[in-house]
């Protein structure tokens, strides 16, 4: 895989794990003026960070692994449909 396939899977694992972890740990209290009644009293939004790149290392590191492996085979997969198109729609 290339660095930049890599790079682009870390993020999209990030940011759905970013939207996973978020909700937990929060508290809610009385809110100031101006604020939204669901607004946590302290997201502590650095520890979050720290959890959800922790969580998408390991789970990039699986799916690196898988794809390293030939477990998931892209490219196989690629040439596959490649070839049920041109029986499908013979030109």
């Amino acid at each position: 895989m290339a660095w930049f396939s890599g790079l682009v899977i870390f993020l999209c694992v990030w940011w759905t794990v970013l939207f996973t972890v978020l909700p937990f740990g929060n508290t809610f209290g009385v809110n100031k003026v101006g604020e939204a009644g669901s607004a946590p009293e302290n997201p502590r939004m650095g520890r979050k960070f720290i959890i959800t790149t922790v969580i998408s290392c390991v789970i990039w590191g699986v799916i690196v692994l898988a794809i390293g492996d030939k477990a998931i085979d892209f490219q196989a997969k690629a040439d596959a449909m490649r070839a049920m198109d041109k029986v499908e729609h013979p030109s």
